[in-house]
């Protein structure tokens, strides 16, 4: 059994070049739309798809006296939708809290530190293939 065969990433290379799969670049991965990245991986013959969306995100910051945040909720039914017009079928989401950073100051005319964290709730998505497309 070979632990590394590099004939396995051309072939995929071919395999996907073939359907006429564009594999994404990862500085524009995130410049493509939701449903831009389904149609390619319905295109690529893939027969399950996921994608990670922000569901929620938490500014934290602290103030001379007090710590406050700044909470957004997301809305993405239309992406879901657009996403099911490409012809994949919403089958189950999960969510994961990600700490993305934090910020603390020392307290004013006490010890200790007030400390704020900015976070979100990311929301992976999976959808399976439907077996006609759904316009």
């Amino acid at each position: 059994m070979e632990l590394f065969n590099p004939n396995i990433e051309k072939c995929n290379a071919e395999e996907q070049k073939k359907a006429g799969y564009e594999k994404i670049s990862l500085d524009n991965y995130f410049s493509v739309p939701p449903a831009e990245q389904a149609r390619a991986a319905k295109s690529a013959g893939l027969k399950i798809f996921q994608i990670n969306l922000p569901m929620i995100k938490k500014r934290g910051f602290v103030t001379m006296f007090d710590i406050q945040d700044d909470t957004k909720p997301q809305e993405y039914s239309n992406v879901i939708q657009s996403i099911e017009k490409e012809g994949w079928h919403f089958h189950h989401v999960d969510c994961v809290y990600r700490i993305i950073g934090s910020v603390s100051r020392d307290r004013l005319l006490t010890n200790g530190q007030k400390e704020a964290v900015s976070t979100e709730i990311v929301g992976v998505h999976i959808f399976y293939a439907n077996k006609t497309n759904i316009n």
